[in-house]
């Protein structure tokens, strides 16, 4: 039984070691982490790189699934001592086009956590379980990334009671649940069922468990070392035992069988003797002659002997129960030996089978240290005698493997496709010359092309403000108004703001007139810019919509500015707006459903 539990154990104690290693390989390697992410990781030219956010930190279980869906966004965000190591690694990924990384200078993020009087709020509150930071393990020296992440996320047991949180805090903070459910800021929630992929938290847990587990095992197989030792041990005394206690059956059964042998002689002379007591008694009432004599006298000897005999015969009847009682005791304890033994037996035969497997994987180790090799063990032993660590030594052989699996096999027809490549190359190169040529030739028209415009949107600019302060005070008899730039030193994307004060009012922005002030203001600029660049037609939907008739007034006389430049069509619901017009179109419906255009000339009716 305990060769069994051993021989179990050394076996699972030999595949955990294995998925260890297989674990350690696959968190060196950074397999979950994007490969810019693992670039910089790995990069040993690069100073000031710590680790990701990810992987300096672990977590319970219980708060596992919530720490996995918080740190979903920034667990491949890369710590840095200083600022000036995050932008060498950014210039790093930009020189060798390895794409994108975020990073955390230590010297510059600083800690966010819960106010106090939201923590006061929720510190007895049963649906509060705590801030996930506290939840979490990591260096002190990290604390104020840890804080900037995770101190402002709250951790509640389920949906319901972050509902509830949200409502409670006002919907500031982010809640997460041990089920890995969110409601974030604002109130918007996301959940469903939990991805199982391997993060690289959850396989520094998962080897955190294994290497615990590993330790156990160890312990018990040390342990069961011991308890071998010792059956081995015991099984020896008792194999000693069983021999003295096989010989002493031996003699046991030959004093047995002495005895035996002596009982039935002892029992042939007691029935002589019997036999002659009969032979007396029939002449008892005879007279009896010397010869008698010395027969009853004979017969009192025998009887005598007899008794001795039978008193000898007694004991010897009770010296052969003691030793039947002590042989059946041999055989009981021979048979609880033997049981023993045929355990201890099979435990052997699992040590052998064992022994077995481990010569087969040396044999297949020594195979492929001679077939990939080309050495023997003594070859390796002594040329190639390991002067690091053994784990170290797994580590650079597995990179090595890594290495040499990534470079793949060796391509015979490389010369020809670097012949096609180099042609291709110089191919691209020339056009990309060409592309940075032409590229210069277009910013340079560009260049051109922005001291035209800011020469023409100047120009125009003044000329527009010129006669926008005419058009203003035109309109309204008297006031100022003016045009100003909100950037004058970058004319390409400066804003124009208008200032305008009607007669009797402060100079003030559009935006504190009156709806009419700001329609007739508008006008004001619409006539200014058609006063600096005439055009042939003009559209006006209702543009007067707003003014009273006094003003719609003053709007009709000045499109007499206008009646031998610009062609206006106004679309207006102002008779005021009407009398100024040449002609006039209207629609009309007589009949339900049929529409009729009504033209007049006013010109002619006048006339």
């Amino acid at each position: 039984m305990i060769m069994s539990l051993y021989s179990k154990n050394s076996q699972d104690l030999i595949q955990l070691k294995h998925k260890i290693s297989q674990l350690k390989e696959q968190i060196e390697q950074g397999l979950d982490m994007p490969n810019s992410v693992r670039s910089v990781v790995k990069e040993v030219s690069l100073n000031g790189i710590h680790n990701t956010i990810g992987n300096i930190i672990t977590t319970e279980d219980t708060y596992y699934k919530a720490f996995q869906v918080a740190s979903f966004t920034n667990k491949n965000f890369i710590i840095t001592t200083t600022e000036e190591d995050a932008k060498k690694a950014i210039s790093y990924l930009k020189d060798h086009h390895l794409g994108r990384a975020t990073f955390f200078p230590l010297n510059v993020i600083e800690a966010r956590e819960v106010d106090y009087q939201t923590l006061q709020l929720l510190k007895n509150n049963q649906d509060f379980l705590g801030v996930l930071s506290d939840f979490l393990t990591y260096n002190k020296k990290y604390e104020n990334i840890i804080l900037n992440q995770f101190g402002m996320i709250l951790v509640a047991p389920s949906m319901d009671a972050a509902m509830r949180l949200s409502f409670l805090t006002h919907k500031k903070y982010r809640i997460v649940t041990l089920d890995g459910d969110v409601v974030n800021i604002g109130g918007s929630m996301a959940g469903g069922s939990f991805s199982q992929a391997r993060s690289g938290v959850m396989l520094r847990q998962e080897l955190t468990h294994m290497e615990e587990q590993e330790k156990k095992l160890q312990q018990e197989v040390r342990e069961k070392e011991r308890e071998l030792d010792t059956c081995n041990k015991e099984i020896s005394l008792l194999e000693e035992k069983e021999y003295v206690l096989t010989r002493e059956k031996v003699v046991l059964k030959e004093r047995y069988d002495t005895r035996r042998k002596e009982e039935e002689e002892y029992q042939q002379k007691q029935n002589e003797i019997t036999k002659e007591w009969e032979n007396i008694s029939s002449i008892q009432n005879h007279s009896i002659g010397d010869k008698e004599q010395k027969l009853i006298e004979m017969f009192h000897e025998k009887n005598a002997e007899k008794e001795q005999i039978h008193l000898k015969w007694k004991a010897i009847e009770k010296e052969l129960e003691a030793l039947k009682e002590e042989i059946e005791q041999a055989q009981a304890e021979d048979k609880v030996k033997n049981s023993q033994r045929k355990i201890l037996e099979k435990e052997i035969h699992d040590l052998e089978m064992n022994i077995s497997l481990c010569n087969m994987k040396l044999d297949t180790m020594l195979q492929t240290l001679n077939e990939d090799y080309e050495l023997t063990y003594e070859k390796a032993a002594s040329d190639y005698e390991l002067d690091i660590e053994v784990e170290e030594a797994r580590k650079k052989v597995n990179q090595y493997r890594a290495n040499i699996k990534q470079i793949g096999m060796v391509n015979l027809n490389a010369i020809d496709e670097y012949e096609n490549v180099n042609t291709r190359y110089e191919f691209l190169t020339k056009q990309k010359e060409d592309l940075f040529q032409a590229e210069n030739t277009l910013l340079e028209i560009m260049n051109e092309m922005d001291e035209v415009m800011k020469e023409e949107f100047e120009n125009t600019f003044y000329a527009i403000q010129t006669e926008f302060r005419k058009v203003f005070k035109e309109l309204f008899h008297g006031g100022n108004a003016d045009l100003k730039l909100t950037n004058p030193e970058d004319m390409l994307t400066t804003g124009v703001e208008i200032v305008a004060s009607p007669p009797g009012k402060k100079l003030t922005t559009i935006s504190l007139l009156s709806g009419g002030e700001k329609t007739l203001t508008a006008i004001s600029l619409l006539f200014a810019i058609l006063n600096v660049k005439t055009v042939p037609f003009c559209l006006f939907d209702e543009v007067e919509a707003a003014l009273d008739e006094a003003n719609v007034a003053q709007f009709g006389e000045y499109l007499e500015h206008y009646k031998d430049k610009t062609q206006f069509l106004i679309i207006t619901h102002k008779k005021k707006t009407m009398e100024y017009a040449n002609t006039l179109y209207g629609i009309t419906m007589q009949e339900s459903g049929v529409s009729k255009l009504v033209s007049v000339k006013l010109e002619e009716h006048v006339g």
